[in-house]
Formats: C-alpha cells, sequence, structure tokens
C-alpha cells in the first residue's frame, strides 16, 4: 500500500482523486493533503482522514509520501508544473495532471529529475483512457481492425487532449512529421454559456491535423462552446471515428469486413458487477471468435464508470503509477510521452499562429 499525498483541494484534488484514493484501500492509503488556502485543506483533511499541510515543502519532509498526486492549478498558469518540480526534487514519486509543463525547456527539467532520481512519474492524460476507449484500444492490439489509416476526433478533446487522443489509436510508436493547426473566430447569437459565467456572442473553432510517419492521418475539431453551451451539442454528442485496414468505428459502433463483401457489426456486451451496493464495469466483451474485450482491473472496488473524469477512468491511472512503483514497470502514460504530446500541442499552436503554415520537426515517437 502506498503512502500518497494529494496536493491541492480544489475541484480536482477533494472532488475527484481523494475520494477514488479512499476507495482504492488496498493500492493506498491518503496520508495528507496540502493546499495553500489553509481553510480549504483543513476541510479535505478532515473529510478523508488525513494530515493537513499549507506548505508543500513542509508537507514533502514531514510526511515523506511514497506518492504525491499534483492536482493543482491547470493552465495558464501552469502552477502543477512547478509543484511537479517540488515533489521530484525530494525524491518522491508523482502523479501530476497534463500537460507536462509550459514549456519543453522545463518539461526537461523534470525528465532529467526523474531519470537521475530513478523515479516514476504518470501523467494524468485521461481521454483515451476511458472503459470504454480501453476496449476499443484492446481490440485494435488484438489485430481485429488491422492498421489504422485516418481517426477524426469531434469534440473529444482539443489541444492537448485531442493530440494524445489520435495518437492512440495511430499507435504511440508511429512518429508525427508533420502538424497544420487552423482557427477562426465567428460571431453568434448571444446566449449564457453557463451558469454563473459572462454570457458569449463570440465562438473560436479549432482544427489540427497530424500526419504520420507511416502515412496516416489524425483529425480533431473542437469549439470553444463545445462543453455547456445550448447552442452545441455538449459532451454526449462528442465522437470519435476511426477507418482501419479490417474495419473502422464511430463513437459506439464498430464493425469489421466479413466475406469481403458484408459490414459486419460487432456486438458488445458490457458484464457489470455490484460492489459495496455500487454497480460498476467488470468488462466490456465483443461478440467476435474468442470474445476479445476488455477486464476491468478493479471490478473489486466501488468506482463509478463514465467519461474521462470518472471513479473508473481516474483509478485505472492511479493503478498504472502503484504497478510502475510497487513492480517496476513503465508507466502507461510516463513523461516522455507527455513530452511529445506538448511539443506537438505547441507545434499546432504555432501552425494556429501563421494561418496553417504546417510545421514540421524532430517529432520522435
Amino acid at each position: 500500500m502506498l503512502r500518497t499525498a494529494v496536493i491541492g483541494c480544489g475541484i480536482r484534488g477533494s472532488g475527484v482523486y481523494m475520494p477514488v484514493l479512499r476507495k482504492m484501500n488496498r493500492h493506498f492509503r491518503l496520508a495528507a493533503v496540502c493546499d495553500g488556502v489553509p481553510e480549504r485543506a483543513d476541510a479535505a483533511a478532515s473529510r478523508f482522514g488525513a494530515k493537513s499541510f499549507h506548505n508543500v515543502e513542509e508537507m514533502l519532509d514531514k510526511c515523506r509520501p511514497d506518492l504525491a498526486v499534483v492536482a493543482v492549478t491547470p493552465p495558464p498558469s501552469h502552477e502543477n508544473a512547478a509543484v511537479a518540480l517540488q515533489v521530484l526534487s525530494a525524491g518522491i514519486h508523482l502523479f501530476a495532471e497534463t500537460p507536462i509543463a509550459p514549456s519543453l525547456e522545463e518539461a526537461d527539467r523534470i525528465i532529467a529529475l526523474v531519470e537521475s532520481k530513478g523515479l516514476k512519474v504518470e501523467m494524468g492524460e485521461n481521454y483515451y483512457r476511458t472503459p470504454r476507449e480501453r476496449f476499443n484500444h484492446a481490440l485494435l492490439e488484438s489485430g481485429v481492425f488491422g492498421p489504422v489509416h485516418v481517426v477524426y476526433s469531434d469534440f473529444v478533446g482539443h489541444g492537448y487532449h485531442g493530440i494524445a487522443l489520435l495518437r492512440s489509436y495511430v499507435g504511440f510508436n508511429v512518429a508525427v512529421e508533420r502538424v497544420i493547426g487552423l482557427t477562426n473566430e465567428f460571431a453568434v447569437e448571444m446566449h449564457l454559456y453557463r451558469p454563473g459565467e459572462p454570457t458569449r456572442d463570440k465562438e473560436t473553432w479549432q482544427f489540427g491535423v497530424l500526419e504520420f510517419h507511416n502515412g496516416a492521418k489524425g483529425v480533431f475539431s473542437f469549439s470553444t462552446l463545445s462543453y455547456g453551451s445550448p447552442l452545441r451539442w455538449g459532451r454526449e454528442k462528442c465522437q470519435l471515428r476511426f477507418y482501419a485496414a479490417r474495419g473502422m468505428g464511430a463513437g459506439p459502433d464498430l464493425a469489421i469486413l466479413e466475406d469481403a463483401r458484408i459490414t459486419r457489426p460487432i456486438k458488445v456486451r458490457i458484464k457489470s458487477a455490484s460492489v459495496e451496493g455500487q454497480s460498476t464495469i467488470a468488462a466490456f466483451l465483443s461478440d467476435l471468435p474468442g470474445s476479445p474485450g476488455w477486464e476491468n482491473p478493479l471490478r473489486r472496488y466501488p468506482l463509478v464508470s463514465g467519461d474521462q473524469h470518472s471513479e473508473l477512468t481516474i483509478g485505472l491511472q492511479l493503478l498504472s503509477i502503484y504497478n510502475a512503483i510497487t513492480n517496476g514497470t513503465e508507466p502507461e502514460y510516463g513523461v516522455l510521452q507527455a513530452r511529445r504530446d506538448r511539443q506537438l500541442d505547441l507545434a499546432m499552436s504555432h501552425s494556429w499562429s501563421r494561418n496553417g503554415e504546417p510545421v514540421s520537426g524532430d517529432f520522435e515517437a
């Protein structure tokens, strides 16, 4: 069992990571929480039975956790990268939010610390690691579809998230050769985007294209009104599509070629389990010969399943860093993958700023 500290007691820390860590009580023990706002840290500590700290350095020195989960302010401040450097400098394994850092230079400092101190780091890139995505990837890895030639991500994450999702289908081991980005702002009818936020009368669309070394293409589109606006479909209409040598997928619908002339839909059976009164996913099984699919390694925990922010999705990422620390395995999504996706993200921003001028570079896989 890993003694774990959570740094950041806001929505992500106390609302996402702490509840999951508490449920995964055969893997983790929440020993400490830390936040610069004392009231927030104290409230989280009381709720989850942990020790409260208001200073990161003091917490690392006095608590000495096996693992620190950094869930502090995301971009544009990138405070998470600065805290990550503190954790690693103290010689403590790390789970951190994405992106890895605001610049490649800072990402390289993180990587250098990881390598010099022999530490394990899992970056919380979650879009390609939902239970449903794990089922799709299990079929891809078993060869059901053959190589993926084209993958589209429509509203399913933008920028960094969109890039990681596209790469996961083509293969993280396949290098990207060129990046193209386009963006445009449009006027829209004035409306309330989300309760409590200012009204909006503008929308920015972002488009990205990744050209891979093997000829595959990845395309994503994203709107700043994607999540929450009554003027655009929400997450329930987000969809990823892929087209491969022997089959294809569009959202939950999967199919392969049969008898060289028939589109053969793949039927999916979801096995459920009840744990401590909570229904959770035990497995996704296909109706293909041998029933290839995905089995939930955390099916004995009462983790709620759902999208990229669900308890099960987060728990599976935490399981990866647990295995890396205790078994010496490599994290599923470590610092090198995180740096590559940040590099591609920055290249796409550069292309956006130059009206779609392609960016070629050293994007080795």
